[in-house]
């Protein structure tokens, strides 16, 4: 009689190292890579190339293995959170979800692949060029000018390393932009 065990493993993890090579001995391996195809459009929005673009970048620079999976932008996957946030019915209910997934579990993945180096992070997913200017979302911590004043001159000011997620593309939040994380989202889908 067979068994078959059907699981998923991050392969970037170094950790898990031993546990990989012990399992690698044991069973067969098949890479299943994401697949921007199974994903539709939002609120004119092309969630395939999104994910191909953020791909890409991750690709560039970190090398294979650091792939956003696109189970995270499944329709389904999508309205689950919107049902479970009380969002459905809204106009913008979508973009919400979207805005909640990438929030939660997308944007996180990427801080953690980078080790939170920030101009990595901008530069694939924090940041881009809507209508002409340029927008994140992450902000930068308030700077207290009279704090920096009192160090040492010899001390290095470590700028663009630490960020916060901004509130404006907060699906929770009282001050969420729907239109403005929308237009991000294109501009990111577009390579902009």
């Amino acid at each position: 009689q067979e068994v078959s065990v059907i699981g998923t493993m991050n392969t970037v993890d170094k950790s898990l190292a031993p546990i990989d090579f012990a399992m690698r001995r044991r069973f067969r391996f098949e890479y299943v890579g994401a697949d921007p195809d199974l994903l539709t459009d939002i609120a004119g929005v092309s969630l395939p190339q999104f994910l191909r673009t953020v791909n890409a970048r991750l690709g560039a620079l970190l090398g294979t293995g650091y792939e956003i999976g696109h189970a995270f932008f499944l329709p389904r996957k999508l309205e689950e959170v919107s049902t479970r946030m009380e969002w459905s019915g809204q106009a913008d209910a979508s973009l919400r979800s979207l805005a909640y997934v990438i929030r939660s579990s997308v944007l996180p993945t990427v801080v953690e692949y980078f080790h939170e180096d920030w101009s990595k992070i901008r530069a694939v997913l924090g940041d881009t060029v809507v209508a002409g200017r340029r927008d994140s979302l992450l902000d930068l911590p308030d700077a207290d000018d009279a704090f920096f004043e009192r160090l040492p001159e010899d001390y290095v000011r470590v700028d663009g390393r630490v960020a916060y997620y901004a509130r404006w593309w907060n699906p929770e939040d009282p001050t969420w932009d729907s239109a403005r994380f929308n237009g991000f989202i294109a501009a990111i889908a577009s390579g902009a």
